[in-house]
């Protein structure tokens, strides 16, 4: 049983050999698909359009990323997103997550759970952004496998 557990203030022990084998370096295909949105816990109008949208990502992950940010290499690979929690546990996952995209001032938190392998893994996620109008909540499914070597 491997178990991982970090805090935010502690991410410069992601460079440990555990969190390194966590996943295999290679060529990674993700797709994260929007399942939910809601708007202080009701329709979120025209954001009601993003259900059932996909974002396909592309990324070489190498043994230098998984050595130098560990597993977040593969969940984050823009790195916007600081983990406050990150558990991995004889392939199941759990994490929180605050994100900002660069030149926002808004702070989005994110908590999931799912499943994993050395080459594959498979989360739910809800996201939550603050808004004038109350809370958006987007909930999505986001699956990710290694398609071979980089």
């Amino acid at each position: 049983m491997m178990r991982i557990r970090h805090l935010a203030v502690l991410p410069f022990f992601l460079s440990t050999p555990v969190l390194a084998q966590t996943f295999e370096p290679g060529q990674w295909r993700s797709v994260t698909t929007v399942t939910k949105v809601q708007l202080n816990g009701g329709s979120a109008g025209p954001a009601d359009a993003l259900i059932g949208s996909s974002t396909p990502v592309a990324l070489c992950l190498t043994a230098e990323d998984l050595a130098a940010r560990g597993p977040e290499a593969l969940f984050t690979p823009s790195g916007h997103c600081a983990f406050s929690a990150l558990d991995m546990d004889d392939g199941a996952l759990s994490f929180r997550a605050t994100c900002r995209q660069p030149g926002r001032s808004v702070e989005a938190t994110m908590t999931g759970e799912g499943t994993y392998t050395a080459t594959s893994y498979s989360a739910v996620a809800v996201t939550s952004i603050p808004t004038p109008d109350g809370p958006l909540t987007m909930e999505a499914e986001d699956t990710a496998e290694r398609i071979g070597d980089c």
